[in-house]
């Protein structure tokens, strides 16, 4: 009898434990930052589609966003990071190229046209096992999860350039990087600012053009200003990169990883697309308030290759001085980028 009350007790106990919900997984939380506002193109169609892709996959993981540097300036995103401060982090090239000297192939003149090939050949050298990702990421604890670049650099001026001799003794605008060099070659001065002073440097004359994207030019309303710009050719590339470090990674649960992985491939196709459509919009726009772009023809492309052929052998061969295969990774990114075509 004993033995009969015993087994009912069992199985009691067995269906109540099978009635109840079973335990929620552990939530992860993660603290995003950005030195973007919300409304900035790389936040609204780059890191938020990669917040949303996680929370639509179902993971256990929840975000903490701070846009706007409210968690810290550009320069010091990355150093918060790897501190632990932040878990996920938006790291500009600009501000890091002596940290990720190998991502500077993507600032190199006369490359990419299209952002979404940049993006597919970046990802390839920068996913494990890759030239950038051997010499840039991996040494440093890193993980990246998308790759947002920005549509090639065209010039806006206040003056004509249709080729490379319409540079010379002009005072053009530049990120500074490679673009610096590119217009000292061409025999302009360059003049190293942010974006938010070109449009008062514009309308003062203090600088004669820019170097920057077509998204940016409209979204400075630099066609008050600049009355020419250029199309056909890159001037040069930038990148964003969302990135964690490998040690918040594998905290992760492999559903939490898959999630964070697969969202950070969404949210780089959707820059991409939206960084082809958005920048032709922009440049049509400009047109429409009056600004002449001139199509780059294949003879004044040809005149600037030829001055600007020696700046990325040069870029490629100081990294090599200093033990960074400078070399390998500019010959795979063109050999990428012509097989993407």
């Amino acid at each position: 009898m004993k033995h009969i009350v015993t087994l009912a007790a069992v199985a009691s106990v067995i269906g109540a434990t099978l009635g109840m919900p079973v335990q929620a997984q552990e939530t992860t939380k993660l603290k995003v930052a950005s030195f973007l506002p919300e409304s900035h193109h790389i936040v609204a169609h780059g890191t938020q589609v990669w917040m949303d892709a996680v929370t639509d996959s179902g993971a256990p993981v929840e975000f903490e966003f701070y846009p706007a540097q409210q968690a810290g300036k550009a320069n010091q995103l990355l150093d918060l990071m790897t501190a632990g401060a932040l878990d996920v982090v938006e790291i500009a090239l600009g501000y890091y190229t002596d940290r990720f000297p190998l991502f500077g192939v993507v600032e190199m003149p006369g490359m990419y046209q299209d952002p979404c090939n940049g993006a597919q050949a970046i990802r390839s050298l920068a996913s494990e096992g890759g030239v950038i990702y051997e010499g840039d990421i991996a040494p440093k604890g890193l993980h990246p999860l998308s790759f947002y670049v920005f549509p090639s650099y065209a010039t806006i001026s206040r003056q004509p350039i249709h080729g490379a001799e319409d540079f010379a003794g002009r005072k053009i605008r530049t990120a500074g990087g490679a673009m610096e060099l590119e217009v000292s070659e061409l025999g302009g001065v360059a003049v190293k600012m942010s974006s938010p002073e070109i449009m008062q440097s514009l309308s003062r004359g203090t600088i004669d053009g820019a170097m920057l994207t077509y998204l940016s030019s409209k979204q400075y309303e630099l066609y008050r200003s600049a009355q020419y710009g250029t199309s056909g050719y890159s001037f040069g590339g930038a990148i964003v990169i969302l990135m964690m470090t490998d040690r918040k990674y594998q905290t992760l649960s492999d559903e939490a990883k898959a999630a964070v992985d697969a969202a950070g491939v969404e949210a780089e196709q959707a820059y991409c697309s939206y960084a082809v459509e958005g920048n032709a919009e922009a440049m049509a726009f400009m047109k429409e308030q009056g600004v002449e772009i001139h199509e780059i023809t294949e003879a004044e492309k040809a005149e600037l290759d030829t001055k600007l052929a020696s700046l990325a052998d040069n870029w490629a061969a100081q990294l090599d001085q200093i033990g960074k295969p400078g070399a390998q990774a500019l010959a795979e990114f063109r050999a990428l980028l012509k097989s993407g075509e």
